[in-house]
C-alpha cells in the first residue's frame, strides 16, 4: 500500500476537495494508495510515497 499526501497552501477546503477526487480515481482504478490531506507544512514530517497538489504549488515544492 502506498501513502499519498494531498496538500494545498492552507490545508482547508481545496485539499479536501482534491482528496475526494483523487480517492475516486484511486478507487475506480484499484490503485493501492491511501490518501491523507493537509497543508504545505504537512510535508515536513511526511514519510509517504506521493504528493498530490495543485499546479500553482508545484514550483514551491521543488
Amino acid at each position: 500500500m502506498y501513502k499519498a499526501l494531498v496538500c494545498c497552501r492552507a490545508g482547508m477546503g481545496s485539499s479536501m476537495l482534491l482528496k475526494i477526487k483523487a480517492d475516486q480515481v484511486i478507487s475506480e482504478n484499484g490503485y493501492p494508495i491511501q490518501t491523507e490531506h493537509g497543508n504545505l507544512d504537512s510535508l515536513n514530517g511526511f514519510t509517504g510515497d506521493l504528493v498530490i497538489t495543485m499546479d500553482d504549488l508545484a514550483d514551491e515544492l521543488k
